[in-house]
């Protein structure tokens, strides 16, 4: 009896111990358990900020602070946008552009800017905080703006029940003479303007309808908001790559034979020597070498070489080769023999052969290739398969459309064509093309003089300008070199230099006059073949072997347009 005694106060000793326990530890686990569900409440609702790149001098954790205050929420830094969650993304655009967007939770739509930050960080951090407010006001309210729309859509909701007790349904109750009562609405039943068609009453006969509220009018749809289209890696952070490893230093012999045997090629060189060849992911300062210099994603600096720079991507700075210059765009100078940019330029291209898409800057060379040229183009042969906004010069120039092509032969597919006829004082008659661009343009013509005791054959060539001071009316200045040859030896017999001014005017049909003064001087071998004006003509130069004579004269044509 008394061990039984013993037991029995012992497991009643040890139940009291644990519920003593568990009321101690009660408390505790309360305010743990909450603790815990806020935190996950709160990184639940945060806003996510990814940063792909950002000026040296700005701290992404100051960005994040700053866009915190400025939205009043939680923002916290992530490698990647969750999906269907709030969300900053922050690109660097190389030196101190960024292009910051948003997207809201669900799937809304993207929306961004690109701007360029001041030079000091602490303002830095507060403008990207201003303008990812601004992109979230902006999506807040387009949101709004979609919902309010929405319930518009929907059907008005039944009235209240003070509503039936309105003007329209008094005289309907009051009156006695009516034949047939409008039945009174229970509490569980339609509306009556939602009663279905074949309870209503017959149409000979129909029952009053109950008062509605009147709808408000729609708002204004505002315009959609079109999703920025998302920037290339290439085009945000062209010198950043966040899968390469970066070394201040590496020297190659050749690929995988120096620093790169145990680096690997996956790096990214502030300083790199190559002997015979070099290969790497990118550049990020300076490199040089006698043989073959190779990033497989850019270059941002200079590369210099006796043979060949090859980047498969962009390039920022220089590259400077004897042989080849090839990168997929560049912002910079190419110096080489032959330079190739798969993509556009901003800058220069500087060598025998020069080739590129869209081009802003400049070509030099002796063949210089590109889509359309915002600048110019310098050689012996100049090709722009899309517009020239700016000057060609070269012997050989051929563009799209052109502002300014100055050369021997001028095509620009789609410039000005005229095919003129003309005649001056001195008896020639000429037939000729007149063609180029907006303001320059090619005369090529050939004719006859039908006058004189024996006909001469004249081939003739110009350069002119065109000023177009209205729909059918323009004025041409032009410099012509005719040439005067026996019929049928071809020998010259003499050489005319005209300057002329001459206005053109479109009568219609596509046809036009032009007229105009003109001063010729002719170089002749003879004093008879000089003599070709209708009157005196001064003689320039009587010491020549050569008589040299100029007078001034008219200009007459006929014009297609």
């Amino acid at each position: 009896m008394n061990r039984n005694d013993a037991a029995t106060r012992a497991s009643r000793a040890i139940l009291l111990a644990l519920r003593v326990s568990l009321l101690a530890a009660g408390p505790l686990a309360v305010p743990t358990y909450s603790r815990a569900a806020h935190a996950e409440e709160s990184t639940g609702s945060a806003v996510v900020l990814v940063v792909e790149g950002l000026p040296w001098d700005v701290d992404p954790e100051a960005v994040r602070a700053a866009i915190g205050r400025e939205i009043g929420k939680t923002v916290v830094l992530s490698g990647a946008a969750p999906a269907g969650k709030a969300s900053f993304v922050l690109r660097g655009e190389g030196g101190r552009r960024v292009t910051l967007t948003y997207r809201a939770d669900g799937e809304g739509a993207i929306v961004g800017r690109t701007i360029d930050l001041p030079d000091d960080a602490e303002r830095a951090a507060d403008t990207l905080a201003l303008l990812a407010g601004n992109l979230a006001r902006d999506e807040a309210a387009e949101l709004a703006a979609l919902l309010g729309k929405r319930s518009e859509d929907k059907p008005a909701a039944a009235p209240s029940e003070p509503l039936e007790e309105t003007p329209s349904e008094a005289p309907s109750e009051a009156s006695s003479d009516a034949p047939v009562e409008p039945p009174v609405p229970e509490k569980n039943e339609l509306p009556a303007q939602e009663v279905p068609a074949k309870a209503a009453a017959p149409k000979s006969d129909p029952a009053p309808r109950k008062a509605t509220p009147a709808r408000a009018p729609a708002p204004a749809a505002e315009p959609p908001t079109t999703p920025m289209r998302t920037p290339s890696l290439e085009e945000l952070a062209p010198c950043w790559r966040h899968d390469a490893t970066q070394f201040f230093a590496g020297a190659n012999a050749l690929p995988r034979i120096g620093t790169s045997t145990r680096r690997g090629s996956n790096v990214v060189h502030n300083l790199s020597a190559n002997f015979l060849a070099g290969y790497g992911t990118g550049l990020d300062g300076f490199e040089l070498g006698l043989g073959l210099n190779i990033e497989r994603e850019f270059a941002c600096g200079a590369q210099l070489t006796a043979l060949a720079n090859i980047v498969a991507g962009p390039v920022r700075g220089v590259q400077m080769a004897a042989g080849l210059n090839f990168a997929s765009s560049l912002r910079g100078v190419q110096m080489g023999s032959i330079d190739i940019v798969a993509g556009p330029v901003k800058g220069v291209q500087m060598g025998a052969l020069d080739i590129a898409g869209d081009v802003v800057g400049a070509q030099l060379g002796v063949l210089n290739i590109a889509g359309a040229v915002s600048g110019i183009q310098l050689g012996v042969v100049n090709v722009a398969t899309s517009p020239v906004k700016g000057v060609q010069i070269g012997l050989v120039n051929y563009a799209d459309r052109s502002t300014f092509s100055f050369g021997l032969l001028n095509i620009v597919r789609r410039g000005r064509l005229h095919i003129d006829l003309w005649g001056q004082e001195t008896g020639i008659v000429m037939a000729g093309i007149e063609h180029g661009g907006d303001y320059i343009h090619n005369i090529y013509g050939i004719g006859t003089r039908v006058v004189g005791a024996e006909r001469r054959l004249v081939f003739s060539l110009g350069l002119g300008g065109h000023v177009q001071l209205s729909k059918r009316f323009s004025v041409d200045v032009d410099l012509l070199g005719y040439s005067l040859h026996e019929t049928p030896s071809l020998a010259p017999t003499a050489f005319l230099a005209q300057a002329r001014v001459v206005a053109a005017l479109e009568i219609g049909a596509r046809l036009g006059v032009f007229a105009g003064p003109s001063y010729t001087v002719v170089n002749a071998r003879s004093v008879e073949d000089a003599l070709l004006a209708p009157y005196d003509s001064g003689s320039l130069d009587l010491t020549a072997p050569s008589p040299v004579f100029g007078w001034p004269g008219v200009t007459i044509g006929l014009r297609t347009f």
